[in-house]
């Protein structure tokens, strides 16, 4: 692995040479070829091995399944193993005030607190500006401020919502905190958008703050600035980043037919009155007033006009374990109920006007919102429900926005209408491009990113690397 010194020259070099916007696993480095060559040999100088050649990554909010460690835009990261001290580099040690002890945690041991307040010293690495992201586990029932510092604050409301506000804007999650259960939480700030996540379910919305005020006060934990709003309960190995950790993450290329696809349609045809079915022996979707267009995700797309365009195909019948639905869609319109898809005694998914559901027939909870949420017309958004066994989950743009515990099999039976329901009403109006439906749980995407082996590869600027 590179040391300090080769990472601090790899930064350097960046910085010199070009554009750089870096992520948890990759960068994006843009510039001209003396840069990267200067890139190169500052690698090469110092006599870096890599050995894996490509790994697999995703930037979907998962739970954590070990501990957190620090890294180079760590700003502070406690355990809380007997002691406030910081793992991280920076040296933000804290203090606390009130009644306290340290128990069982999550990974190790943690932070148990009746009344207290741990008080981290105001520094400059303490400063986030433009991104933050902090995360951490909780085990409470109660209201609490988890996090707060000058113009931002992580809280749980009394109906145990995880909230974030930054400065006049507050973001509530759907997902609830399970009482005295441990439960990751996550938030972040930045490009325009908050989030929060309760355990891998999401809630974003966008801001027009662009940056955090970072005034000269300490960072607290489980308690606010004016000591009166205390967690309590445990809080185990809380991590503030400088940097956004999690971005949409959906599929870039074109989607290809696996096995146990039962329809891929790519809409490449561009003419005429079928869509073939890129699954070999699949069936194909009959079109009825729809349009082509060459503005697709990938490439052509199908347009649908709200009030008289329609798909029809029929898969293969059959009774499923799991089950992934879905593809690209951009909305015309955002007003009105919406189908997607609709068999009539078999899958659906569906825009209420205000939430999308996935009705399965075979499945509990029909009928339920598996979460709220309004497109923004004429914008892509890469929508998936998601059957996997124990629970039905709505995924867009390569993040889980909701879910609700189901039990049973899934039933693919009849004609599947594409645009509206089975009944001919409520139509969609927009367009449709990489539409797909699997017997396989398809999230969360996976891609593979490739390392940078010196001698073996060269840069490509449209390409995410490891080094």
């Amino acid at each position: 692995m590179p040391d300090a010194a080769l990472l601090q020259r790899l930064r350097n070099a960046l910085r010199r040479g070009g554009q750089i916007a870096a992520g948890p696993h990759t960068f994006h480095h843009t510039a001209d070829a003396g840069s990267v060559q200067r890139l190169q040999n500052a690698v090469v100088e110092q006599g870096a091995a890599v050995v894996r050649s490509v790994e697999k990554a995703t930037l979907a909010v998962l739970e954590p399944s070990a501990a957190f460690t620090s890294d180079a835009r760590t700003v502070g990261l406690w355990h809380f193993n007997d002691a406030l001290t910081d793992a991280s580099n920076n040296g933000n040690d804290g203090t606390i005030a009130g009644t306290y002890s340290y128990g069982t945690g999550k990974f190790g041991k943690c932070l148990v607190l009746t009344d207290a307040r741990v008080t981290i010293p105001d520094a400059a690495s303490l400063d986030v500006g433009r991104y933050f992201c902090i995360q951490a586990w909780v085990k409470t029932s109660a209201a609490g401020t988890i996090a707060e510092r000058d113009t931002w604050r992580l809280f749980i409301d009394g109906s145990m919502n995880l909230n974030l506000s930054v400065g006049a804007d507050t973001l509530t999650s759907e997902a609830t905190i399970t009482a005295d259960t441990w439960t990751y939480v996550m938030a972040q700030f930045g490009a325009g958008e908050m989030w929060v996540a309760v355990d891998d379910v999401v809630k974003r919305q966008t801001t027009s703050i662009s940056s955090v005020t970072d005034a000269a006060v300490p960072l607290y934990l489980g308690n606010n600035s004016d000591d009166n709003d205390p967690l309590v309960g445990s809080i185990d190995d809380v991590i503030l980043h400088s940097q956004r950790r999690f971005v949409s993450d959906y599929r870039r290329s074109r989607v290809r037919a696996a096995p146990g696809d039962l329809f891929v349609f790519n809409f490449e045809e561009g003419v005429g009155t079928t869509a073939y079915n890129a699954r070999l022996g699949g069936a194909d979707m009959t079109l009825s007033g729809t349009t082509w267009s060459s503005s697709g995700r990938t490439g052509n797309c199908l347009v649908f006009d709200g009030s008289t365009s329609y798909g029809i195909v029929t898969p293969t019948a059959t009774t499923l374990d799991t089950i992934s639905l879905g593809g690209w869609f951009k909305f015309s319109s955002a007003s009105g109920s919406q189908v997607l898809f609709d068999q009539a005694s078999g899958i659906g998914l569906q825009f209420t006007g205000s939430a999308l559901r996935a009705p399965l027939t075979g499945v509990t909870n029909p009928d339920t919102d598996l979460c709220s949420w309004t497109p923004t017309a004429d914008q892509w958004y890469e929508i998936y429900a998601v059957y996997d066994g124990t629970t039905k989950q709505i995924w867009i743009d390569g993040q889980k926005w909701g879910e609700v515990a189901c039990t049973g099999s899934p039933v693919v039976t009849g004609t599947c209408y594409v645009g509206c329901s089975s009944g001919s009403a409520d139509y969609f109006e927009g367009s449709m491009d990489d539409l797909v439906l699997s017997d396989a749980v398809r999230k969360p995407y996976y891609r593979a990113t490739p390392h940078l082996m010196i001698g073996q590869h060269g840069l490509v600027f449209t390409e995410d690397w490891m080094l």
